[in-house]
């Protein structure tokens, strides 16, 4: 998300060099597909720089040519989250800390799964197996 609804010495800011560089890198960290890597290469609890930056992104003039159909999921996808984001007052914490219900988001999920996919030239089957993997702890 561009903003991020709560504080923590764990959120990290991201600079790009563009803002379809930045939508897509929203879309990318919200799809099956960086799950998959993230749960593949990480320790499953942090989500390290080091790992995005490791990550191929499609060029600049890919990225240029679908930049509408871009910017129109990444705001769907981050006012669902905004939407579905749970709040809880943290003892001993001077802020708020809460969750995303992501599953709630599994509709704009599956589209920027679907744009991602076809813009790794993934085919129908491996997109699906992308979709589903791990569905049964997604839910």
């Amino acid at each position: 998300m561009e903003t991020f609804p709560y504080r923590s010495s764990k959120v990290e800011e991201v600079s790009l060099g563009s803002q379809v560089e930045r939508d897509f890198c929203i879309l990318l960290i919200n799809s099956s597909l960086f799950y998959l890597y993230w749960s593949t290469y990480s320790n499953l609890r942090d989500f390290p720089l080091s790992l995005l930056e490791k990550f191929p992104f499609p060029s600049l003039d890919t990225l240029n040519s679908r930049s509408a159909e871009i910017s129109d999921l990444k705001n769907r996808v981050s006012d669902c989250l905004r939407g579905n984001f749970i709040t809880h007052n943290a003892q001993g914490n001077s802020g708020r800390v809460g969750e995303f219900r992501t599953a709630q988001c599994r509709s704009e999920i599956d589209e920027i799964d679907d744009l991602i996919g076809t813009m790794y030239g993934l085919d129908a089957t491996e997109i699906a197996f992308v979709k589903n993997y791990d569905i049964h702890i997604r839910r």
